[in-house]
């Protein structure tokens, strides 16, 4: 039952589009035959005879000639709007004797010959303005305009090499240093600074490499590389100087290949805190173990800190005689010794 029903409404929607499609198919039809019964539509001429009682606007009127009259009948005159806008006769000249005029009678007085009339000028037309409220420029006649005055050519600099003007002078050579000497030592050597965390270590570097000094601490992870140009002129040493800054922790595993290379070394403590002191042996050693021994500077950074020191330089100096090194108080915030004990470690190693 449920499928007939479906059937039957199918069946009832392809009868409901037929009609539809039937339906615009017969307007269409029928439209089609009425466009073609109908004549085109043409548009009048300008030229055709107006309906009676509407004068022509193009063509004069049109008269007809009854039948039979002669065909010398005179043409209807144009209207009066035709008459005003013909040119006026001109009358003809005779040349030749028939051209002379005649004597006036004996006795008769001389005929005034009128003066001869010069063209009009057309005036400005003063109806038209133009963008600037004045009158075009094209209204005015060609002959009332006014003649531009012609300059002369401009004369031309005389040429010749005396004449060029001179070359503007070089510029100065940019300052450079004096070149070195042929008996100059140069060498690059490699430095390294050991020691716990935050004792400065970082900040002695910046302050002899740069010269800054920023009190904030960041702690180094695995090392860090910077370049510095000693010159000695004195001695004929020129030391490019590349130091390693070691991160604190002795537990790293790569803490001994950051070792590797170093031809010296700056053992840094900081005297506000003695437990980095007691730690200097450990570096020592660890350090001596893959360099041997090398030119060594024990320092005591933070020495600004004076108040709050817990060693001082008697026992830096103890601790330096034990492994014949040199000792120093530093500060990297003042720059106390600081440069002095970088250089001091690039000449010993020099030598």
């Amino acid at each position: 039952m449920a499928w007939s029903s479906e059937l039957l409404l199918l069946l009832v929607l392809v009868v409901v589009v037929v009609a539809v499609v039937g339906g615009v198919g017969v307007y269409y039809y029928t439209s089609r035959k009425k466009a073609q019964a109908q004549p085109p539509a043409t548009l009048p001429s300008p030229w055709a005879q107006p309906p009676p009682g509407q004068p022509g606007v193009f063509a004069p009127p049109i008269v007809e000639r009854p039948p039979g009259a002669p065909p010398t009948e005179p043409a209807p005159a144009p209207p009066a709007a035709i008459q005003a806008q013909a040119p006026p006769a001109v009358a003809p000249q005779v040349s030749g004797p028939q051209a002379a005029p005649a004597p006036p009678p004996p006795g008769a007085a001389p005929a005034v010959q009128p003066p001869p009339q010069q063209p009009p000028v057309a005036a400005p037309d003063t109806s038209r303005t133009s963008y600037f409220g004045q009158p075009p420029a094209f209204s005015t006649p060609r002959s009332a305009a006014p003649q531009a005055a012609v300059s002369a050519p401009p004369a031309f600099p005389p040429q010749g090499p005396e004449h060029r003007p001179a070359p503007p002078p070089a510029p100065a050579p940019f300052p450079t240093a004096p070149p070195a000497g042929p008996d100059m030592r140069h060498f690059t050597k490699k430095i390294i600074l050991i020691g716990d965390g935050g004792v400065g270590k970082t900040t002695l570097i910046r302050k002899f490499v740069y010269d800054m000094f920023d009190d904030k601490y960041i702690a180094t992870i695995g090392t860090k590389v910077s370049k510095k140009k000693v010159v000695f002129p004195e001695n004929h040493l020129n030391v490019n100087l590349m130091v390693w800054d070691v991160q604190g922790q002795r537990n790293d595993p790569l803490l001994t290949r950051y070792f590797t290379g170093a031809e010296g070394a700056l053992f840094v403590c900081d005297v506000t805190r003695f437990q980095t002191f007691e730690n200097l042996p450990e570096w020592i050693k660890d350090f001596e173990a893959v360099c041997g021994k090398v030119p060594t500077i024990i320092l005591g950074n933070k020495a600004d800190l004076v108040d709050n020191a817990q060693f001082g330089e008697g026992e830096l100096s103890a601790m330096a005689a034990r492994y014949n090194a040199r000792s120093y108080l530093t500060s990297a915030k003042t720059g106390a010794n600081v440069e002095a004990s970088f250089k001091e470690l690039a000449q010993a190693i020099t030598k």
